[in-house]
């Protein structure tokens, strides 16, 4: 997992609550859900690799997440960016399974940990 630390955002349109995402299938037809077991280990690595980056444990929004597309022919189950806003300055950490390149530029640091 790769975790940005950016300036403040403020517009979060297209992210959602967890819950949104993680969650039991009701039946065979519920698709576009994860696992609820995903997000507890997900969410606790990002955690973990903001506070060795600064982050104080506190958040003022979030967290949220969205999914993003895998590689070509792997659109199952695809992978999700967490993403919560610190309350104290509003420092903004997106964690992602892969780089994201274009964050890279506007990231005051970023850190990645082998899952």
């Amino acid at each position: 997992m790769i975790v940005y630390c950016l300036i403040p955002i403020d517009f979060w349109q297209g992210w959602h609550r967890p819950s949104a995402l993680f969650r039991v299938a009701d039946n065979d037809l519920d698709i576009g859900i994860h696992d609820p077991d995903d997000w507890k280990r997900q969410w606790e690595m990002a955690k973990a690799i903001a506070t060795d980056m600064g982050w104080e444990g506190d958040i003022r929004e979030g967290p949220y997440v969205t999914v993003i597309p895998d590689q070509p022919g792997n659109y199952s189950d695809p992978p999700i960016l967490i993403a919560w806003k610190q309350d104290n300055n509003g420092t903004t950490f997106i964690a992602s399974p892969f780089r994201l390149p274009w964050l890279e530029d506007e990231s005051t640091t970023w850190r990645a940990r082998n899952r």
